[in-house]
């Protein structure tokens, strides 16, 4: 089981992950962990962290180009969707 740090805790070297909103924090040598009581953080084990950047640099390259074309195509349908209600809303007079 993972030990929790808290907001104000002094630590030792390595990355920890603010369980509130994901945003890692690195320390080198001995530091005071950012916020107050009420953040939470835990510490990733460098194998870890080096295994898992490069495979979320990896999604980001293969799953964005994908994202770009289903939101221009999201748009386009969405524009002419709307071109159509409009034009048959002035057929019918309204």
């Amino acid at each position: 089981m993972k030990q929790i740090y808290i907001g104000g805790q002094t630590v030792s070297t390595g990355t920890y992950i603010n369980l509130g909103n994901a945003r890692p924090i690195s320390v080198k040598n001995r530091a005071t962990l950012p916020g107050s009581l009420d953040r939470k953080y835990i510490k990733i084990p460098e194998i870890l962290s080096l295994i898992v950047a490069p495979l979320i640099g990896l999604f980001y390259i293969v799953v964005m180009p994908f994202v770009g074309i289903v939101v221009i195509i999201y748009f386009l349908c969405l524009k002419t969707v709307l071109s159509i209600r409009g034009y048959i809303g002035r057929l019918r007079g309204e």
